[in-house]
């Protein structure tokens, strides 16, 4: 299966990254559990986070880091859905407190 482009991206304080493609489908991944070891350890840090954008290349990156993100790795590991709107995900976040 193609991937499609990502048109856009939108991120969350809480690490998530909402995925909206060409195609229409939008799929988030949530950061917080993914490994964030050696080169990815600033996506830890919401500020810098939230300093992502789409480049010209279609990859995501982020400003001031030589941080790369392939949309094929993204769609992969995201999930169908905004879990921006989960009233699941904001059950969760009690439990887990």
């Amino acid at each position: 299966m193609k991937v499609p482009g990502i048109k856009k991206i939108e991120t969350t304080d809480d690490l998530i990254m909402v995925l909206f493609f060409e195609n229409g489908e939008i799929r988030s991944l949530d950061f917080k559990k993914e490994d964030l070891s050696g080169s990815l350890s600033p996506l830890k840090n919401k500020e810098f986070f939230k300093k992502a954008f789409v480049s010209d290349y279609g990859m995501i990156e982020f400003s001031g880091e030589d941080i790369q993100l392939d949309p094929v790795g993204l769609y992969n590991d995201s999930i169908e859905g905004d879990l921006r709107n989960s009233k699941l995900i904001a059950a969760l976040k009690k439990v887990i407190k």
